[in-house]
């Protein structure tokens, strides 16, 4: 499944999990109006003149707080959708990334940005041995540290343990999410207004 591909099915079930959450958002803002409504008409009925401009003020205040409430519920929705959608991806992108094509390119990309002579190399504990094969293959010394740095990727020290590179598929997506989140936001909107 190519990135679009993922994108595409994540936005699919954010878009699922959008609608419903807005179609209750829906009910209780007709709910907030309809309560405002009987208010108003109740005012109206005990003294026509003075009243009517209470009601109106009144209707507007409540109005003006539903469209507010429901501004809230919006982004509120908006922020779980993303949420949601941003663990998902998390989830996916790890399990692909776990794979040993991915995990070995993630790898190579760190091995070949360092140029010093002493390296520790720190991977999932799961990783340490497939870790020293392809270091031997590809002849290049490291020490490998069997360590929980990230669920898929790699991370490299210099001596003094200053760290220089970290490759993981999680700081990939924090870097993408940031550009993402914006055209995610905008596909969402366009399609709660068709």
């Amino acid at each position: 499944m190519g990135y679009q591909e993922l994108i595409a099915a994540l936005c699919a079930e954010g878009e699922a999990r959008r609608r419903e959450r807005l179609a209750d958002a829906e009910s209780e803002a007709a709910r907030i109006r309809e309560e405002a409504r009987r208010r108003a008409a109740a005012l109206r009925e005990e003294s026509r003149s003075r009243m009517a401009r209470e009601a109106e003020e009144t209707r507007e205040r409540v109005l003006g707080h539903a469209r507010r409430e429901s501004e809230k519920v919006r982004l509120l929705v908006l922020e779980e959708v993303l949420a949601s959608l941003r663990r998902e991806t998390e989830r996916l992108l790890v399990e692909r990334a776990g794979s040993q094509e991915a995990f070995e390119a993630l790898l190579r990309e760190a091995v070949d940005a360092v140029s010093a002579a002493e390296v520790e190399v720190r991977v999932p504990p799961s990783k340490a041995k497939e870790c020293e094969h392809l270091l031997a293959r590809w002849k290049r010394t490291a020490r490998v540290v069997p360590e929980a740095v990230s669920e898929a990727g790699v991370e490299i020290r210099v001596e003094g343990g200053r760290l220089i590179v970290r490759n993981t598929a999680e700081g990939r997506l924090e870097k993408a999410w940031i550009h993402l989140v914006p055209e995610i936001v905008r596909e969402l909107e366009e399609a709660a207004n068709r």
